[in-house]
Order: C-alpha cells, then structure tokens, then sequence
C-alpha cells in the first residue's frame, strides 16, 4: 500500500512489519524519531525526543514509544554476526578479505 500525503511525503507500508518513508530534499534537518534526522550525518540517526543519541536501535526505539502501555523491549545479546548466521560466514570471509587486503593498508 503506497500513500502520497499532500507535503509530498510518500508512505509504502508493505502490509505486515516494513514501512518506508520517502522524503524530498525540503525536508532535509527537518526529521526526528524512528525514521533518522535526514542530516546525512548517521551518527545523529539515533537522536532521542530527550536530545541525546542512543548508542542501538532498540534502546532508541524504546524511547519513541508513544503509550506506557507498551513494554520497553529487551536488548538482544551482542553476538558475531558470523556466530549467528553460520551459513554467510565463508561468503562475508571472502568479502572482508578485501578491505583486509594490501589495497586498503595505511601507508
């Protein structure tokens, strides 16, 4: 399902748990909450109604919560990625192996 809202933004909501959310450039330094800061600047991606920014995604969810009512979701256990998908390691092995090439060494 697609909505084109009237201040040109445009909602995709795949009808089960994505939604996508795009922006013209007017909206540029204008965004807050769940969808980042459209700064182009990650690092402030995660900035909270509070003004701080949090350091993972599901504590910063929590944080734009809008009813009490809703529990504040656990953090999920750092873990490799590698560990947890078994099946991509040699194939993330293979890729990681370029930037850990001579072609990427500090001079």
């Amino acid at each position: 399902m697609k909505m084109e809202l009237s201040n040109g933004l445009d909602v995709w909501w795949d009808g089960q748990t994505r939604v996508y959310v795009d922006a013209p450039a007017d909206f540029r330094g204008e965004t807050a909450g769940l969808c980042g800061t459209f700064t182009d600047n990650q690092r402030d991606d995660f900035l909270t109604p509070q003004g701080d920014i949090e350091q993972n995604a599901i504590a910063f969810a929590n944080k734009w919560k809008t009813s009490e009512r809703c529990e504040n979701q656990a953090q999920a256990e750092e873990s490799r990625p590698c560990e947890t998908h078994v099946q991509n390691k040699a194939v993330a092995e293979k890729f990681c192996a370029k930037i850990k090439s001579s072609l990427f060494a500090s001079e």
